[in-house]
């Protein structure tokens, strides 16, 4: 559709937020950053890209976080380190971000630069799941492969605690949580 200025672009997109983000929104430097990582409508930069993201997560923006973390793990404008982009993906996960918790816990499944942990790896691809992804889904039926029920049962009880302590607001999102039938059919087979 053509709007006021004419066929949006994504040239347009970044020359409007730019104020914006300049300014301090963090949705505009979100955007911002997304486009320079892109390179939709202007030239890829990676470190101008984490620079906004940055900028956008220093203001509470969960989106950003992942982004974040997914740039260490692959040395986009930063170097690589998988330790810093698990610490994004946590404070994703605890806030709530299903990306951010399904990140976190391939990682604790498969021990990528942190320690594996396949209780905090289930409990975080459960959450996922219950989130509404598919990849958390498949990679729990891959997990519970290899995991001992009593693990299944300790990675029950932990996200039982984390729930808890997040209140009416992310347990709203969760309500399947203890269905694991529900949580582990696949996308088609839910209908």
């Amino acid at each position: 559709d053509k709007g006021v200025l004419g066929t949006p672009t994504y040239e347009m997109a970044y020359e409007l937020l730019l104020p914006s983000a300049i300014d301090g929104n963090h949705f505009a430097q979100f955007d911002i950053g997304g486009l320079l990582f892109t390179g939709l409508g202007v030239e890829r930069n990676y470190s101008k890209a984490m620079y906004w993201l940055r900028k956008s997560a220093d203001q509470g923006y969960v989106r950003a976080y992942p982004f974040i973390g997914d740039m260490y793990v692959n040395g986009w404008g930063v170097a690589e380190d998988t330790v810093e982009a698990a610490h994004w993906y946590l404070q994703a996960a605890d806030a709530g971000h299903t990306p951010g918790q399904l990140r976190l816990g391939y990682m604790r499944m498969h021990g990528k630069g942190i320690d594996r942990d396949l209780v905090l790896a289930h409990r975080w691809l459960r959450l996922a799941a219950a989130g509404g992804s598919d990849k958390a889904r498949q990679a729990l039926r891959d997990l519970n492969e290899i995991i001992a029920p009593e693990q299944i049962a300790e990675a029950e009880r932990e996200g039982e605690a984390w729930l808890k302590e997040r209140g009416d607001k992310v347990k709203q999102k969760f309500a399947d949580f203890h269905d694991l039938e529900k949580l582990l059919r696949l996308p088609e087979a839910v209908e």
